[in-house]
């Protein structure tokens, strides 16, 4: 049996999210079916409140929140507890820092006193909060880009705007903005992909070996990847002067 090509995940890892960003518009949960505005207010309301409690059961409470979204959203579980478990190693790296950085609190108990790293009640509840307050935000964020097209981003923007547009500040740059890069980011994936099956075909990232091997077989990904974005923007502005945008 013939073993996959080296670099075969990162091809996979690309044409999931890319088609991660259409499956929005097949998606029939009670999130999807809501208004666009709608959309970005539960979002906005879920978000910015599990990023700004503090106490603890607030943050408990946040995270289940977020996961009834997720559930309403119909994100796949699967999907959903391997995204939450990838940062997990990087939020216990900054742990560290808090360990070392964050003041304890005069007279409380001292786990493990070690020079300017220590453990106290204080830096865990920290922690702990910080690891909520994370894998809550990013729920979310997940679970929102999951039942929101690129369209209902736009359109929900351009209510949510609308009274600073009544005070005439320019927001449709804003909205313009935001839909080109929504626009760009499944063109890019799937640019990239095209890209790495070229080289998976012709063998160069199998031939990548230690960390400095790996960056050096990924520039010829990142080389035409930036020029077709410059290609791309240039045939956007074109099209947005001849549109008279201005």
């Amino acid at each position: 049996m013939q073993q996959p090509l080296a670099g075969t995940k990162l091809l996979e890892m690309l044409r999931e999210n890319a088609a991660g960003m259409n499956a929005a518009e097949k998606n029939t949960g009670p999130v999807a079916r809501m208004k666009p505005v709608l959309k970005f207010l539960v979002f906005l309301s879920l978000f910015t409140a599990s990023l700004a409690v503090r106490p603890l059961y607030a943050c408990a409470a946040l995270l289940c929140a977020s996961l009834v979204y997720a559930a309403f959203a119909k994100y796949p579980a699967k999907r959903l507890l391997g995204s939450l478990g990838r940062v997990i190693p990087l939020l216990l790296f900054f742990c560290i820092f808090q360990m070392i950085f964050y003041p304890a609190v005069p007279g409380e108990r001292v786990f493990v006193p070690y020079k300017y790293f220590t453990v106290t009640p204080s830096k865990l509840m920290l922690c702990l909060t910080t690891l909520i307050h994370t894998e809550a935000a990013l729920t979310c964020i997940v679970s929102f880009t999951y039942t929101t097209p690129e369209y209902d981003i736009v359109d929900g923007l351009s209510v949510l705007l609308k009274p600073l547009a009544l005070l005439r500040v320019p927001v449709r740059y804003t909205i313009v903005i935001v839909e080109i890069i929504f626009r760009f980011i499944p063109l890019l994936l799937d640019e990239a992909a095209s890209i790495i099956k070229t080289q998976l075909i012709r063998g160069g990232l199998g031939k990548a070996k230690g960390a400095g091997g790996r960056i050096k077989a990924m520039l010829p990904l990142f080389v035409p990847l930036i020029i077709q974005t410059i290609k791309r923007s240039e045939a956007l502005a074109d099209a947005l002067t001849e549109r008279c945008f201005s």
